[in-house]
């Protein structure tokens, strides 16, 4: 199976860098999900393109990804107290996702 374009979901860390990097050098194009804005900045060198989203918006992030033609997705990094508050607002399908 090649893949040729992949959905980033990034907390914070190292390991989100080194996978984009990993992928990056594979000619791999890389659309990122990313937590923060800082998260996005350090991945912005590695992705053709960044968002950034709360944890809380699965809906923005799933469409986003499907507009994107993305078809595989790897979610790395931490994800602390401090992102998890700092946008919180969950939509209806991340909700639903807590309530099962």
């Amino acid at each position: 199976m090649e893949i040729k374009k992949l959905g980033l979901i990034a907390g914070g860390g190292k390991l989100p860098v080194l996978a984009a990097n990993a992928a990056r050098e594979k000619n791999i194009e890389i659309i990122t999900i990313a937590f923060t804005e800082q998260i996005g900045a350090e991945l912005r060198p590695y992705s053709e393109k960044v968002y950034n989203y709360g944890v809380g918006q699965a809906t923005k992030i799933i469409n986003t990804l499907k507009q994107e033609g993305v078809e595989h997705v790897i979610i790395l990094g931490k994800v602390d107290k401090g992102i998890i508050f700092n946008k919180f607002s969950l939509d209806w399908r991340a909700l639903q996702s807590l309530i099962r």
